[in-house]
Order: C-alpha cells, then structure tokens, then sequence
C-alpha cells in the first residue's frame, strides 16, 4: 500500500496521465484549453465532441494522476456541470522499443502514442496494419522471423522524426510564458496557417498510406532478411 500511495504522487517518466468525462455540450471542432495557473502546470484540458454530447478532460504531461478535482473546477467554470462518470489512465509520450526478443510490440506498449497531442489509436492502427504484414510473410514462408523483426524495426524508426518534433514541443511549450503562447495562437489564426499545420500532423501517419500498406505486394515476393529500406515507396508507398 506505501508503494502505491507513493506511485499516486510521483511523476511517471514518459507516461502522460489524462482523466475525462462526458458532458451534454453539443461542439463541433476540437478544443484545447491551456491555463497553467488555472489547470495545470504542465498539463491541458480538451473538449472533443462526440455528435449530441462531447467529452471533456484535462491530462498531466508529468503523469500526476490527482486530477479529479481539476476536472470538476473545469467543468464548473467553463461548462457549468460536473462529472458524468470517469474514465482514464496512462498514455506514453516516449518511444519503446518496438520489439523484445522474439515478440513484436505495436500501440501503447511500443510507446507509439504522440506526444503533445496525444493520439494513440492512429498511429496504433498504422503500425499494427504494417506488423500485419511483416507477420504474414512469416506464416506464409516469405521472410524468416529475424527478418521480419527487423523489418519492423526499421520502418518503426524511420516515422520517429514526427514523434521528435512533437515531443520536442511538448518540453518547450509548457515551459514558455504564457505570452510566448498567446503570439504562437495568434500567428495560427492566420489565414493558411492552421491548415499548413495539421497537412503535416495527418501526414504523419497518413490513413492513405494505411490503405495503401493494406493492399501492397511488397511482401509477397520472396525476401528471406526482410524487406529493403524503401521497398515500399516503391510500391507507392512513402516514408514520412
């Protein structure tokens, strides 16, 4: 129980926190609320719609998990309500190894959740359709085991340049003042701006290029050491 109780305080390293609620606040658009004073140091709250209600949470990028009550001063303030049930837990900001030994790792256990933003069930489905991939080559006597894992390793590492730009930004600008954010919203109102911004952020993990990994050839031809750095944007397929 001490063991517990500590974890509860402690900061997780690489581990974000995030608690929200349902609340019948009818939106359209995603919405970040970012107050440190009034949230979080080092946190922010969201409110993400979900057709006639919207859920509304507030997350620690330090992996506090105590945020029951900021959760309700949030609502309160800007909602007026209270919360409707609690779900929530621990989502990775740093990339794990995607493979241990002879077993693959793909999603949160692999560290594949975006920093900054959050988001782990694209990039989750992105790299476990490509996993899918390297695994039936195996069973189908394409690629040997080795190979496979290695492969996977490889195209993991070579989308980990968006993952060092968000996390880059995670670091930096929770650590600015407030001022510095304000001018960086105000310079993202600007015509073009925003759009240019999330072009690059959905390109990441694109679910073209999802669709794409889907239908490819690029394992069933024989390749015995996995496949070439490559061989898939020759398949019309890109690396980011």
């Amino acid at each position: 129980m001490a063991a517990s109780s500590r974890q509860k305080v402690r900061p997780h390293l690489g581990l974000s926190f995030g608690l929200e609620t349902v609340v019948p606040v009818p939106v359209s658009g995603l919405h970040i609320y970012y107050d440190p004073d009034r949230l979080l140091p080092f946190g922010i709250g969201w409110l993400f719609p979900t057709g006639g209600s919207a859920r509304a949470g507030v997350g620690s990028y330090l992996g506090y998990t105590r945020l029951s009550e900021t959760l309700a001063e949030f609502l309160g303030t800007e909602f007026n309500g209270s919360p409707d049930g609690l779900h929530g837990g621990y989502f990775p900001y740093r990339r794990q190894s995607p493979t241990s030994g002879p077993v693959f790792r793909v999603g949160d256990a692999a560290g594949q959740c975006l920093p900054l933003t959050g988001e782990g069930i694209r990039p989750a489905l992105y790299f476990g359709t490509a996993l899918g991939r390297f695994v039936r080559g195996v069973l189908a006597g394409e690629m040997t085991e080795p190979g496979a894992l290695k492969s996977y390793r490889q195209f993991v590492e070579h989308h980990a340049r968006a993952a060092r730009i968000l996390l880059a930004a995670q670091y930096v600008l929770p650590r600015m003042p407030i001022a510095g954010i304000e001018t960086i919203a105000r310079g993202l109102k600007r015509p073009g701006w925003m759009e240019a911004l999330l072009r690059a952020y959905w390109r990441a993990f694109s679910p073209a290029i999802l669709a794409q990994l889907w239908s490819s050839e690029v394992l069933r031809r024989p390749q015995r050491s996995g496949f070439r750095m490559g061989s898939l944007a020759s398949h019309g397929i890109e690396y980011r």
